[in-house]
């Protein structure tokens, strides 16, 4: 075993932004606790007992539509790796307390237009723009920790807010926020945050400008408060969002000054919450880290390697035995305290299936039986397999056919199916696209049969008929 330290705030940290070098003596800084792209990747190095306190949390992250990333970024690194379990409130009254998942909405009782009430739709004017919007989120506060819905964690996800260059108002409020919460004896923890990167506005069509650099500003002052606020907690969106996997950060200029902007990967496809997939992965991964920070965890850690890993499948099943079939692994670590319990999925023969990272298993379109393998990730090597038969899967060869009275054509995309031997008998219809994936199974009399075929590609299909011991396979041309 060997101690591991992770990036905390010790020394000194230096930022470099337009040519321009700001030094923070981390020494005088406190005891911060700051989630930007320096910790993304050491989510999977929780040790288990912070894990399971996070399990315990309610996170809310009070937001428009940006704030939908972070949601959709716990989701999907649950989907990458189970342990980071997560049920996401989308209305209506939250989960109540558990210990089998995180819990996170963005939702709030009452805003600044409500006095009580669940609500999901929470901005600016509700965080800090009035003494109203300031009392009812206090209100909101007492009435969750005073009903059974204590909130482990709450911050603001700002939007684009476009005419907030000042963060006075905001920083103001997050610390009333921080202080009511303490003065009460409230668990919850009120978290500062940066703003989005991304947007025509922001970049100026990719060219930079003066409103994104003016953005840049607001995020900067954001963080020189919380390091000269001992205690504070930062999750530094912005960060997380202009740094890629590669510690590179993204930029654009203004009048001669750079400033950050949202690297092309995080920004994807902008299909959630303004961002791309893989942003809002980065997101979740610095969320889970910042929360068990917040646990207690002190970012120190005792390195104890995987020592064996056991493969097997959700229902026992070892075998595939349908086209393009799935079968979802999975992979238990020992011990159970390991460090780093998280596995790479690999197969034997690519050709025969592929794998995701989550452990499902599909099939191609070949019968063999494939070796699916789980190899640890914490660099000890160890390795588990688990041998998956498929079967049925090259359909046009393994499957004996007879030449029966059916016959089988399509016109005006209306397939039609006639059989005299299998009158008045159910079969199965399948239909496959030319590389064999099934699109359709259904329950069919073909003694007299139409298909609208109207929803597929003009292309070749097999049309497959089967009941007990007989079969019968066309192949026909849908136009």
């Amino acid at each position: 075993m060997r101690n591991i330290i992770a990036k905390t705030l010790t020394g000194a940290a230096i930022l470099f932004f337009g040519g321009m070098a700001s030094t923070l003596d981390a020494q005088s800084m406190g005891d911060q606790i700051i989630a930007d792209h320096t910790v993304v990747e050491w989510y999977d190095q929780i040790p288990r007992e912070y894990m399971d306190a996070v399990k315990e949390m309610w996170l809310v992250v009070a937001g428009e539509s940006h704030a939908e990333a972070y949601r959709s970024g716990l989701e999907a690194l649950e989907a990458l790796d189970p342990a980071f379990s997560v049920n996401i409130t989308e209305s209506g009254t939250p989960e109540a307390f558990t210990d089998a998942h995180l819990r996170s909405s963005t939702g709030t009782w009452g805003d600044l237009e409500h006095a009580s009430g669940w609500i999901y739709d929470y901005g600016r004017e509700d965080w800090f723009t009035s003494r109203q919007a300031i009392d009812r989120t206090k209100a909101g506060i007492t009435y969750c920790n005073t009903n059974n819905l204590a909130i482990a964690a709450m911050g603001y996800g700002w939007c684009y807010d476009p005419t907030i260059y000042d963060p006075t108002q905001y920083l103001n409020a997050t610390a009333e926020y921080i202080a009511f919460c303490a003065a009460n004896n409230y668990p919850t923890k009120v978290f500062y945050s940066t703003g989005p990167v991304d947007g025509d506005s922001y970049t100026n069509r990719g060219a930079g400008g003066a409103y994104g650099y003016n953005i840049f500003q607001r995020n900067q002052r954001i963080r020189a408060h919380v390091a000269a606020t001992p205690g504070a907690l930062l999750f530094d969106y912005a960060d997380i969002l202009t740094h890629d996997a590669n510690g590179e950060q993204s930029t654009l200029s203004y009048n001669g000054l750079a400033y950050e902007v949202i690297t092309p990967t995080n920004l994807g496809n902008g299909s959630t919450g303004h961002i791309g997939p893989e942003g809002a992965l980065r997101l979740a991964k610095a969320m889970w880290w910042m929360l068990a920070r917040m646990a207690g965890w002190d970012g120190v850690f005792v390195e104890t390697p995987v020592t064996r890993i056991e493969v097997s499948t959700q229902t026992d099943a070892a075998s595939i035995d349908t086209p393009n079939g799935t079968l979802q692994l999975q992979a238990e670590v020992f011990p159970e305290n390991a460090s780093i319990r998280s596995v790479n999925w690999f197969v034997d023969d690519p050709e025969m299936a592929s794998i995701d990272p989550s452990g499902v298993l599909t099939t191609k379109k070949k019968n063999a039986t494939v070796t699916v393998m789980a190899k640890a990730k914490d660099g000890s090597g160890i390795t588990g397999t688990m041998d998956i038969l498929l079967s049925n899967q090259d359909f046009a060869t393994s499957v004996p056919t007879q030449k029966l009275e059916t016959k089988i054509f399509s016109h005006n995309k209306i397939l039609h199916i006639r059989s005299e031997e299998l009158e008045g008998q159910q079969c199965t219809l399948k239909i496959f696209d030319i590389s064999g994936r099934m699109l359709e199974q259904e329950q069919i009399n073909p003694s007299s049969y139409t298909y609208d075929a109207g929803h597929l590609n003009n292309g070749i299909y097999l049309i497959h008929l089967s009941r007990q011991n007989w079969n019968s396979i066309h192949k026909i041309i849908v136009r």
